[in-house]
């Protein structure tokens, strides 16, 4: 009766232990799998933190801008064209520029070439190795449809002029995202509007990202229009500056 008594406690105490050593190896298994998932949600939140493009909106853009920033410190955005985007000092390129440095810092440089001339005048002038020298990742341009228009030859030869900069500048970066966009309206214009469109249209058949910020200006056929540009209206006044940098920024979800 002794031995059956003992044997008893025996086999409880065994169990006992059992259950305790089990809850014990599970809570640590709990606690192991909380650190781990701790660590990973850190890992995360601190990869996040170095990837400064993430309001972009555009896929395409947002990808070629972080691997540019991966593969060489910055990402090198270039905004082309004629007198239409302003200087350095002042204008769409410069509100532009601003803009993406004081978002992305040093993620980011920035730079902006003005042309004087008509796309003739840019071939053969071969003013295209100003910009290859850059080695943009992204290329915002505005292909000097002010500067040509009513030149016919120069008109007829904007497509040319286009196709020939995107080919030295896809050779030099194949992944190069690029971005078209017409300059200011004018008031009254009647064939401008023409080769507005006509760029639109290049842009759509070549899938090239267009910028229509046309449609975000009063109407150009209406003198409320001159309210934006400059007096020669070469260029946006600084209301019209931000109507045309706000499409453009629109892009960079800024």
């Amino acid at each position: 009766m002794m031995m059956k008594y003992i044997g008893t406690m025996t086999l409880l105490v065994l169990c006992i232990g059992v259950l305790i050593a089990g809850q014990l190896h599970w809570t640590n298994k709990i606690e192991q799998a909380s650190t781990v998932k701790a660590t990973s949600t850190e890992k995360k939140s601190s990869s996040n933190e170095k990837l400064p493009f993430q309001e972009v909106q555009d896929v395409e853009l947002k990808e070629t801008m972080e691997l540019a920033a991966w593969n060489h410190g910055s990402a090198r955005v270039l905004i082309a064209g004629s007198d239409s985007i302003g200087t350095e000092e002042e204008g769409l390129a410069e509100q532009v520029s601003k803009r993406l440095e004081e978002a992305y810092g040093g993620a980011i440089t920035v730079k902006h070439l003005e042309y004087e001339g008509n796309s003739i005048d840019f071939l053969a002038e071969n003013k295209v190795e100003d910009y290859v020298d850059f080695k943009p990742d992204v290329f915002i341009y505005e292909p000097l449809l002010l500067n040509s228009n009513g030149i016919e030859d120069a008109v007829m030869t904007t497509n040319e002029m286009i196709d020939t900069v995107l080919e030295a500048l896809q050779a030099e970066n194949e992944g190069l995202y690029t971005i078209l966009t017409p300059p200011n309206p004018i008031y009254g214009a009647t064939y401008y509007p023409r080769e507005v469109d006509d760029l639109k249209e290049y842009a759509e058949k070549q899938a090239i990202t267009y910028v229509d910020h046309w449609s975000a200006w009063p109407d150009h056929q209406g003198e409320e229009v001159k309210d934006y540009l400059n007096d020669a209206q070469s260029a946006p006044n600084e209301e019209g500056v931000k109507i045309w940098a706000n499409e453009i920024l629109n892009l960079f979800g800024l």
